[in-house]
C-alpha cells in the first residue's frame, strides 16, 4: 500500500531529513480527495514534540451515480500527548477495504510512526531497566556466585497471533 503524506512544514522537514520521499507529499486537501487505494498522512499540531497523527486508509473507488467517486475508508488515529505525558493509545474508525487486513493497517501504522520518530517511552524504560538489572546480575554473580534466576514475563506479538489466526481460516 502507498503511503502519502499531505504538506505542511513538518512534513517538508521529514522530506529534507530523508525520512520521506518528496514524491509520498501531497498538496493539502479535503480529505474526500485524498488518493484511492493509499493510505494519507495528516497531522495537527505540527509544531509540538508528538502531533497528533490520523492516518486516511481509502479503498477502491466505486464511481457514483451521481458523478463522483467513493470508497471505504478506515481512519487511525495516534500520538499526541496529555499534560505533557505522550499518548501511547491509538483508535480506528470507518471501513477497511475487503482485500486489506489489519496486518496492512498495523505496517502504514508502524512505517508512520518510524519516519515521525515516535518510539514507545515503556519500551525505552523497560530497554533501560533491563540494562541497570543486566549490570547488577554480573556484579551479583561474581561476588556471591548463585545463579541467575529469570522471571521474565513473555513477550507479545501480536503479528504471530494474527497469523495464527488467519492460518485458522478466521479473517482480519
Amino acid at each position: 500500500m502507498k503511503l502519502k503524506w499531505e504538506k505542511n512544514s513538518r512534513v517538508m522537514e521529514l522530506v529534507s531529513q530523508g525520512k520521506i520521499d518528496f514524491e509520498d507529499v501531497i498538496p493539502r486537501t479535503k480529505t474526500e480527495l485524498f488518493p484511492f487505494e493509499a493510505a494519507t498522512v495528516r497531522l495537527r499540531r505540527v509544531r509540538d514534540k508528538r502531533p497528533f497523527v490520523t492516518v486516511h486508509i481509502r479503498g477502491k473507488a466505486t464511481k457514483s451515480q451521481w458523478g463522483g467517486y467513493y470508497g471505504p475508508t478506515c481512519r487511525v488515529n495516534f500520538g499526541g500527548a496529555w499534560q505533557g505525558t505522550p499518548m501511547e493509545h491509538m483508535d480506528s474508525n470507518g471501513q477497511l477495504e475487503q482485500g486489506l487486513t489489519w496486518l496492512d493497517v498495523h505496517k502504514v501504522v508502524e512505517k508512520t510512526k518510524l519516519a515521525l520518530g515516535f518510539t514507545n517511552e515503556k519500551e525505552k524504560s523497560n530497554k533501560k531497566d533491563e540494562e541497570e538489572n543486566s549490570t547488577e546480575e554480573e556484579v551479583g554473580e561474581e561476588e556471591v556466585g548463585e545463579e541467575e534466576v529469570s522471571e521474565e514475563v513473555p513477550e507479545w506479538h501480536p503479528l504471530k497471533e494474527i497469523a495464527a489466526f488467519e492460518k485458522r481460516g478466521w479473517s482480519s
